[in-house]
């Protein structure tokens, strides 16, 4: 029998968090190989989303990390927060730029592309609360720990009256868990990157859910 312990996000994980998003999502290696330390861009990628939200939980199986699930209420974040969490991702961009320009500029445009179809008009109008980031290890999958993060979460939610909890994805992730959950897919769109030359294709998905 395991033992499973839902707490906040500590940032003495960030180290852990940053290796599992890095083994997942190759940040690092397709857009700073060579010129930032290993899982470098994962990291900031994960401070990045963590400054953003209102909300941070990790889980721990057995007493080791296994997985965090990080959100935002949009009515609960305030100005000075968006403010203050914006200016220490201006800094890590900052040194980002510094390190190497064409790598930088390459991960913006990336980014920027992503981010765009999450404000269209069309999804905004269910922009109420968003999943920013969300991460299980893939050696504790199978124990059901993505939807008990997922459970905290939606509780969340419940209890601040939100009415739709909204996320962006893509085909990279295992999508099948957002539809199992119950989560609605509202849009989907084929995207493109270019990675050492070499076009990969992949497709964007937003997911919505009523709590």
């Amino acid at each position: 029998m395991h033992r499973f312990e839902i707490q906040d996000f500590e940032l003495s994980y960030i180290s852990e968090l940053s290796k599992i998003v890095e083994d997942t999502w190759h940040i690092n290696n397709d857009f700073g190989k060579g010129f930032y330390p290993k899982d470098y861009l994962s990291y900031c990628y994960v401070k990045y989303n963590y400054n953003l939200s209102d909300y941070s939980k990790m889980i721990l199986v057995d007493g080791k990390f296994a997985g965090i699930i990080f959100g935002r209420i949009n009515k609960n974040f305030k100005f000075f927060d968006y403010f203050k969490g914006n200016f220490k991702n201006f800094f890590m961009g900052l040194n980002i730029l510094l390190k190497n320009k064409v790598n930088f500029f390459k991960l913006f445009r990336f980014l920027k592309k992503d981010k765009k179809i999450v404000f269209e008009k069309k999804n905004n109008e269910f922009f109420d609360t968003e999943v920013t980031l969300f991460i299980v290890d893939p050696s504790f999958r199978g124990l059901g720990i993505g939807r008990k993060l997922m459970n905290d979460f939606k509780n969340y939610c419940k209890n601040n009256n939100v009415k739709y909890i909204y996320l962006y994805t893509d085909s990279m992730c295992n999508i099948n868990f957002y539809d199992k959950y119950g989560f609605k897919q509202i849009f989907k769109r084929l995207n493109s990157v270019k990675i050492e030359k070499k076009k990969i294709n992949y497709y964007d998905y937003i997911y919505i859910m009523k709590p």
